[in-house]
C-alpha cells in the first residue's frame, strides 16, 4: 500500500507515530512512486520555508471578523432548512419539476411571465 499525502507530510516533519514511521521509511526505501511523491513534497516544502513571512496589516483581524460575522450569523439562522433547500438533491428535484412542467405545457408554461420566450 502506498503512502498517502498525509503520511508523507507527517514523515517529512517527523511527526508520524514511531510504529508507523518504521513502516513508512521501509516503504519509501522500496517504492519508486512514493519516492517521487516525497521528493516533490520536499521541493515544495523547501520553497515554502524559503519564502519570507508575511505580516498582516494593522487591524487585519478586526476587518476580517467584521466581514465574516454577518455571514456566519446568517448561516446559523438558516439552520438545516437552508441546507436542504440549497442541497444538490433539492437542485435535482427542481430540474425534474422544470422538465416535467415544460413537457406538459411546453416552453410557455413557465409560471413567471417574464420567463416566457419572446
Amino acid at each position: 500500500m502506498h503512502l498517502n499525502e498525509d503520511d508523507l507530510v507527517l514523515h517529512y516533519y517527523g511527526e508520524m507515530p514511531s510504529a508507523e514511521e518504521g513502516r513508512a521509511a521501509a516503504h519509501l526505501a522500496s517504492c519508486g512512486e512514493c519516492q517521487q511523491h516525497y521528493a516533490t513534497l520536499q521541493r515544495v516544502m523547501a520553497f515554502v520555508d524559503s519564502a519570507p513571512a508575511v505580516e498582516a496589516a494593522p487591524g487585519f483581524e478586526r476587518v476580517a471578523w467584521a466581514r465574516l460575522e454577518p455571514a456566519l450569523a446568517a448561516s446559523r439562522r438558516a439552520g438545516w432548512i437552508s441546507w436542504f433547500v440549497f442541497s444538490p438533491a433539492a437542485d435535482a428535484g427542481d430540474g425534474a419539476r422544470r422538465r416535467r412542467r415544460d413537457a406538459v405545457g411546453g416552453a410557455g408554461a413557465r409560471a413567471d411571465p417574464a420567463c416566457r420566450p419572446r
